[in-house]
């Protein structure tokens, strides 16, 4: 979110505005020759999106977490006989 929050003031107040355009200074006319005319926001969502996949994935979740988790979404036995699955469930 930090990521998010930085770049979107540093590209929409200082490097380009509201959409990317190659009049940017520096390597950022490149970027901006490539995304000319999308809405900055919209590229750094996707960018956001795949720091959050990453950062999810290179983090361990809580062990207590992990075990009320567990605890709560147990498998519960399913008994044979009248009643539904829904009745059986509804006792765990």
């Amino acid at each position: 979110m930090a990521y998010g929050l930085i770049s979107e003031v540093i590209f929409e107040a200082k490097i380009y505005g509201w959409a990317f355009n190659p009049n940017a200074p520096g390597i950022w006319s490149t970027i901006g020759g490539w995304f000319n005319g999308v809405p900055v926001f919209f590229i750094n969502f996707f960018i956001m999106l795949f720091v959050i996949i990453i950062i999810s994935l290179l983090t361990k979740p809580p062990e207590d977490i992990v075990k009320l988790h567990e605890e709560i979404f147990r498998k519960v036995p399913i008994e044979t006989g009248r009643k539904s699955v829904t009745e059986t469930r509804a006792k765990s």
